[in-house]
């Protein structure tokens, strides 16, 4: 998750000249919600806690996996509920946040995971993409897609 603040500051070093303070501190503010939001996510994958999984999907959420799977909310959780994918090691890597506006996040980065199926463990790497968006003072994620790379070159 280092990297959400490492690339944030990288790149507000690079643009400082293009943008107000106002600006800078907003794009912090949105950093540092996304960092927040992916850590609870990915805590909570590992522990299968479907309970606060349920609390941050949105109800019509799109889950895209990165076999091209695409699951509602029911069957994600479902997945987690039943044991059919256990997450045992789970790392979001390379984290890069964009804000379409001051009610939805576009964050982008690569997962790498270890996960139990019935089928057998399965190591992982991938690219994804997930978009989170406010209502209210919640925020909840609209849309995940994964996107399967070879674990060398990820």
């Amino acid at each position: 998750m280092n990297d959400i603040r490492n690339d944030a500051v990288a790149r507000g070093r690079e643009n400082a000249s293009e943008i107000g303070s106002d600006d800078r501190d907003r794009a912090a503010v949105w950093v540092e919600r996304a960092e927040s939001l992916e850590r609870l996510r990915e805590s909570a994958m590992l522990r299968a806690d479907v309970a606060a999984l349920d609390a941050m999907l949105e109800d019509d959420v799109v889950y895209v996996h990165s076999n091209g799977v695409a699951d509602t909310k029911a069957r994600y959780l479902e997945s987690l509920a039943s044991g059919a994918n256990v997450y045992r090691a789970l790392s979001l890597e390379d984290v890069r946040v964009s804000a379409a506006s001051d009610d939805v996040l576009v964050v982008t980065g690569r997962m790498i995971a270890s996960i139990r199926k019935a089928t057998g463990d399965i190591a992982l790497s991938s690219r994804y993409a997930a978009v989170w968006v406010r209502r209210g003072a919640v925020w909840r994620l609209a849309l995940f897609q994964g996107t399967k790379t070879p674990m060398e070159s990820a």
